[in-house]
Formats: structure tokens, C-alpha cells, sequence
């Protein structure tokens, strides 16, 4: 089994993708929403980010900012157009990486 894979496209910003030639593609961001619980939209992002042709593997998200301490982040209902988060109101934005293909 070959574990060679070179990168076919990237988007290297903030909000940004890399895509692997075996299929595999990371994304990265940061919610913009205002509210506690938001859903995220990969393409709603700026800039926008693709969505993931086929499946949205895992997503990890941590707190931007946070006040005494807490880092009070969830992510869930992960899809190949994005996901669910919830934040603190003291702990926005919230960063993002989510892996898939």
C-alpha cells in the first residue's frame, strides 16, 4: 500500500483547505456567528470553503478567546456542508479544523 500523496489544491488563509490526491481534505476556520449555538456553513465562510464531496469525518473545535479559564466548546451533526457549534458568550470565535473526503 503506497502512502505517497501530493497536494492537488489548497486555500492557505485563515478559513482554509488543503486537498490531497488520495482524496483526502482538511479544512480550518473560524465561526463568525454571534450567538451561543450557530450552525457553521463551510460556504458561508469568507472566504467560502467547499464542502466535502463525500464525507465529513471528524471535526475539532476550540474557543478563541476565554475568560477565568473556561473553554466551553462542542461541535456536532457534522456534515459534508458543515456543522453545529456552541460557545460561550465569552468565548468567541471558536477555531476549527474538520477532516474528510
Amino acid at each position: 500500500v503506497s502512502t505517497t500523496s501530493t497536494t492537488t489544491s489548497s486555500l492557505l488563509n485563515p478559513n482554509g483547505y488543503i486537498v490531497f490526491s488520495n482524496g483526502l481534505i482538511i479544512m480550518w476556520g473560524t465561526t463568525e456567528g454571534p450567538g451561543d449555538t450557530e450552525t457553521l456553513v463551510f460556504a458561508d465562510l469568507s472566504p467560502p470553503l467547499p464542502d466535502f464531496p463525500n464525507n465529513c469525518f471528524q471535526v475539532v473545535a476550540t474557543a478563541g478567546q476565554s475568560v477565568a479559564g473556561s473553554t466551553n466548546v462542542a461541535v456536532w451533526d457534522f456534515t459534508a456542508t458543515g456543522f453545529g457549534v456552541r460557545h460561550g458568550a465569552n468565548e468567541r470565535p471558536a477555531h476549527f479544523i474538520a477532516i474528510g473526503n
